[in-house]
């Protein structure tokens, strides 16, 4: 089946496509953890450096995956596929035209961003992820409720 791709910055249809096929595997994330994430995705998309990247086909969206560019620097943050995305490797697509794009681009590095969970790292490492320890420590000046999302 034809599939496309494309950028959105729908970030409510993301936080409930997310919802719908990854969050319900973890009940520990509140809806307060959600709306943080939310302002998170915004935040960076009014900067001008996040993207949402979706992949769809006439039933509507398969994957989607966001994306934040920075010095230099493409990072993998969220993404979610549903089961006939899994099926067809809309991810492994998508994930695969972020990073050509990032080279097309300049940057020097794609990001993972860590996993902590198995299949998640299994994943990642397809496309040559390694394993690595950030130890870099930052003072966070950021407003609230990003101070409370992020370290800077």
């Amino acid at each position: 089946e034809d599939c496309d791709r494309s950028e959105s910055t729908d970030i409510g249809a993301f936080i409930q496509f997310f919802k719908q096929n990854v969050g319900f595997k973890h009940s520990k994330i509140s809806e307060k953890s959600y709306t943080y994430l939310s302002l998170l995705l915004q935040k960076t998309i009014d900067k001008g450096i996040g993207q949402l990247h979706v992949v769809s086909n006439t039933e509507g969206p398969l994957s989607m995956a966001f994306f934040v560019d920075f010095k230099g620097t493409r990072y993998y943050l969220k993404g979610a596929s549903n089961a006939e995305a899994r099926e067809t490797g809309a991810m492994f697509y998508l994930i695969d035209w972020a990073i050509k794009d990032s080279i097309v681009k300049g940057m020097d590095t794609f990001d993972f961003v860590g996993a902590n969970n198995e299949n998640i790292a299994t994943f990642n490492k397809k496309f040559g992820a390694v394993d690595g320890t950030y130890s870099v420590i930052k003072i966070n000046n950021l407003f609230w409720p990003l101070n409370k999302l992020v370290s800077v």
